[in-house]
């Protein structure tokens, strides 16, 4: 993004939360990006992975995917196709984008809701991982978190929007 320039939605509080929890996300793949390196250098030096390394590394991937979703809400940077409306009138396009975002809002807090019933369900049955034996609620809690900030990301940009003389 080019300095001075500000993209609408990004400055509301979802938005703001969402760029938060998004650095953290990246810093979560980070960690599992260097996990994986450092698995990969031990069982090359003495024959041996480091134990569980790949239910961390989905574990850590799941986390960064949900985080994004709320990033990219805020941001107005969900697939969007517009060859069929780009000869559209500007309005007529915000229109149409702001219908997407409302279907989008819907879409997430549904989501939300479901993983919301999956982390309780994971919860009360106590399931863990494999390898490590972790408890996998935490997860879709995560998701299911994420997913209700990108619904509020996506409700509040087109609203956000609409008042930014830029856009």
């Amino acid at each position: 993004m080019r300095k001075g320039v500000r993209t609408p939605g990004a400055a509301s509080l979802p938005g703001l939360v969402a760029r938060h929890v998004a650095v953290a996300g990246g810093v979560v793949l980070v960690a599992a990006a260097l996990l994986t390196c450092a698995s990969v250098l031990r069982r090359w030096l003495d024959g041996r992975a480091i134990r569980g390394d790949f239910e961390l590394v989905s574990l850590a991937s799941a986390i960064a995917l949900f985080v994004a979703f709320a990033f990219a809400a805020s941001r107005g940077a969900n697939v969007a196709v517009t060859s069929f409306t780009v000869w559209l009138p500007e309005r007529l396009q915000r229109a149409i984008d702001t219908v997407w975002l409302l279907v989008w809002a819907g879409v997430c807090f549904l989501l939300a809701e479901r993983l919301f019933v999956t982390a309780t369900e994971l919860h009360r049955t106590g399931t863990v991982t494999m390898a490590l034996g972790m408890s996998t609620w935490w997860v879709a809690g995560i998701g299911s978190a994420a997913f209700a900030l990108a619904g509020l990301a996506a409700l509040v940009r087109p609203f956000v929007a609409s008042h930014d003389p830029r856009h």
